[in-house]
Order: structure tokens, then C-alpha cells, then sequence
């Protein structure tokens, strides 16, 4: 006969497990100068298994196509940590969830589609990646600086995405994509261009000087941007195209082709508290069948036309604010 004691001695060790802390990993030092475990990132990744921490000193590392295939941390010390992908690849592919990378830069991977829909990317996240954090990054100089398909949960702060050849950051079909504090400047294309990227949250950012749109976003859903920011980019501050049930609050559109444009069958977007001036075309844009949006306190002031409804754009409620 089994003792009654039994469960609550099992529960018991249960709760000791539970309490008792979980081995923490390993951290593995990459320096190219000789001082650390590895003198190249490849084989530091390659060292590092789940839970580990690959930290990578000074230096620059002429190096492409760094896949990361374990859950682990990748860190650097900050711009003076430098990623050459030499136009020959990828900076970094990430191939599993929970991987983050952070203070470091990577700059020049190839130019060019990389196959499968996506560009060549200083970080490509493929097949695993979800959840995804990328933090105090400079990615400069890159075909694209960020690229993702199909990838969830992706986060980016305090990161600078800039000098791109092509976009800055590309994602699709990505839900739940947040962005905070962070900057996309001087690509030559667009700042970020979002396909089928629903929930996103894009918090105290800037998309400024890019060669066509700031941030273009198709068939968007659900996404907020709060007190960030759209200025001197060659086409417009912010493109919804079919976009529905998207917040922007207080966001300033300065001295873009044109300020917001909602188009397509744009629908229940509400902008609130918003600043349109400078523009050189509209502040405000609703067209192609773009109906039941709301413009809420907000101003147009010194564009071309501060507002304009175009292409049977009708119903739409614009409450308080000023437009000249």
C-alpha cells in the first residue's frame, strides 16, 4: 500500500525545483585582437548554446552571414563593436526565437534580393525568430537595415537605422511588431515598409530625410504611433494603403512631400492631437474610397492644402483643430 505521505513529499520537491534558480549560461568573449575565447563572431556563435551570452569587444569584424541558432544573447560595446558584411551577405541571420542583440553596429551586407521575398539585411531574422529583441543597434549602409517575414513579437529599441541603399527596415506579414525611441534616417527608399503588419506599436520615434515614404504600411491593422515623428522625407510622412482601425496621437508630419495619406479604402483610423505643416503637397490626405475616419484636434497649417478629401472620400469626421 502506497504510503499517504507520498504526494506531499512529491509536491514538495516540486516546489524546491521550482524555487531553486536555473543555471545561468556561459559567456563567451569574441575579440578580434587575440584577448578573449574567439577571435571571430562565427565561431563564438558556434561555441554558444541556449542561454548563453556571446560579448564581443572592440573591433571590426569583417564577417557575413552570422546565423544564430541557439537562444543567446549577442552583445557588443556600443558603435565601437563594428559588423562589415563586406557586400557579401547578410550581417546577422536569426534563426531562433528569444535571441537578442545589442550595442553594437553593422554595416554593408549586400545589395539585392536575398530569395523567398526578402533583401539581403544587416539582421535577417528566417525561420525561427520570433520575439526578437534588438537594442542601442547603428545599422548603417546596409541594402536594408532590418528584415523579417512572418516574424512576431519583433522589438526594436533605441536603435538607429540609417544610409540605407534600398529600405531601412522591411517587414511582412510580422504582427505585434513594437519600435521604441528609435530613428530611421536618410534611406534611400523608404524608412520602414510594413506589409500586412498588424498590432504594431511605434512609440517616441523619428522617420526623417528618407528618399520616399517615412513609413509606408499596407493593409495595416490595429497599429498605433504615439509622439513620433515624420520629418524631411522626399514622399510622405506616414501612407496607410487599405489601412483600418489605426490610432496616430500626437505626431508631428514637418516639411515632407506630404504630411498622412489615408487611401484605398482606408477605413475607422482615428488621427488625434496631430501637427501637419510644411508640407509641400497635404497635410492630411483621404482618397480612393477612404471613408469613416476621424480627425480629432488636431492642425494643418503652411502646406500646399492642409486637407483634402478625394475619389468619393466621404464621411469622414473631422472635430475641432485648424486648417489653412
Amino acid at each position: 500500500m502506497s504510503s499517504p505521505h507520498l504526494p506531499l513529499v512529491a509536491l514538495a520537491l516540486l516546489a524546491a525545483l521550482l524555487l531553486f534558480p536555473a543555471a545561468e549560461g556561459e559567456t563567451i568573449i569574441v575579440d578580434v585582437n587575440g584577448n578573449g575565447d574567439y577571435t571571430t563572431i562565427e565561431d563564438g556563435l558556434e561555441a554558444a548554446v541556449d542561454g548563453d551570452i556571446v560579448r564581443i569587444w572592440n573591433g571590426i569584424y569583417v564577417e557575413y552571414n552570422l546565423t544564430i541558432e541557439d537562444q543567446i544573447i549577442v552583445r557588443g560595446n556600443g558603435t565601437s563593436t563594428v559588423v562589415n558584411a563586406s557586400w557579401e551577405g547578410h550581417g546577422f541571420i536569426v534563426e531562433h526565437d528569444y535571441v537578442e542583440i545589442s550595442h553594437l553596429k553593422v554595416e554593408s551586407s549586400a545589395n539585392g534580393s536575398a530569395g523567398a521575398g526578402l533583401p539581403f539585411a544587416g539582421i535577417k531574422m528566417i525561420e525561427g525568430g520570433e520575439r526578437t529583441r534588438l537594442e542601442n543597434l547603428t545599422l548603417e549602409g546596409n541594402y536594408v537595415g532590418l528584415a523579417g517575414q512572418q516574424h512576431h513579437y519583433i522589438h526594436i529599441i533605441n536603435s538607429t537605422i540609417s544610409n540605407s541603399t534600398h529600405n531601412g527596415a522591411d517587414f511582412q506579414h510580422s504582427y505585434y511588431l513594437r519600435i521604441d525611441n528609435s530613428t530611421f534616417s536618410d534611406n534611400d527608399n523608404r524608412g520602414l515598409y510594413c506589409y500586412y503588419c498588424q498590432h504594431a506599436r511605434i512609440y517616441y520615434s523619428l522617420f526623417e530625410n528618407n528618399g520616399d515614404a517615412g513609413f509606408r504600411s499596407l493593409y495595416a491593422f490595429n497599429q498605433t504611433f504615439y509622439e513620433t515623428d515624420f520629418e524631411g522625407n522626399t514622399g510622405v510622412g506616414l501612407y496607410f494603403h487599405a489601412g483600418s482601425s489605426n490610432l496616430i496621437r500626437n505626431t508631428k508630419f514637418i516639411d515632407n512631400g506630404a504630411g498622412i495619406s489615408l487611401v484605398n479604402s482606408s477605413t475607422q483610423n482615428e488621427i488625434k492631437s496631430c501637427q501637419a505643416y510644411e508640407n509641400e503637397e497635404h497635410g492630411y490626405l483621404f482618397a480612393s474610397d477612404s471613408t469613416s475616419n476621424y480627425l480629432n484636434s488636431s492642425n494643418g497649417l503652411s502646406n500646399e492644402y492642409s486637407l483634402v478629401f478625394e475619389d468619393s472620400s466621404h464621411n469622414n469626421s473631422i472635430n475641432d483643430g485648424f486648417y489653412n
